[in-house]
């Protein structure tokens, strides 16, 4: 069975404004709360003649470096595959988790 990548904690030890964006991190207003600064990352997990069919996105607290990982589709839907279980989508699921460890590596975001 591949690994719910979504159901794990997750941090990032260097949260510096300038460490951030250097990561290619953005400040945005939709994931930022009144009392949090949060910025985002989001990088491509499947193209298809240059076009972003699935698409991973990072928000990561300043204050506590708290990650989330979510998964959309174009239209900005969840993506099933990645967090259900379903034998067919395991394959899958498996290539999405790679990708997704790969680029946590690169970012310097650790599994707690």
């Amino acid at each position: 069975m591949a690994e719910n990548l979504w159901l794990n904690t997750y941090r990032m030890m260097d949260t510096g404004k300038r460490h951030l964006k250097k990561c290619g991190f953005q400040w945005h207003s939709a994931v930022t709360g009144q009392n949090t600064s949060n910025y985002i990352y989001s990088f491509p997990l499947v193209k298809y003649k240059n076009d972003s069919r699935v698409i991973c996105e990072i928000v990561v607290t300043r204050s506590t470096g708290e990650v989330i990982c979510d998964v959309y589709d174009r239209s900005h839907n969840l993506y099933f595959p990645f967090y259900t279980d379903f034998f067919l989508f395991r394959r899958w699921k498996e290539k999405m988790n790679q990708r997704i460890k790969k680029e946590f590596k690169k970012l310097g975001i650790l599994q707690v």
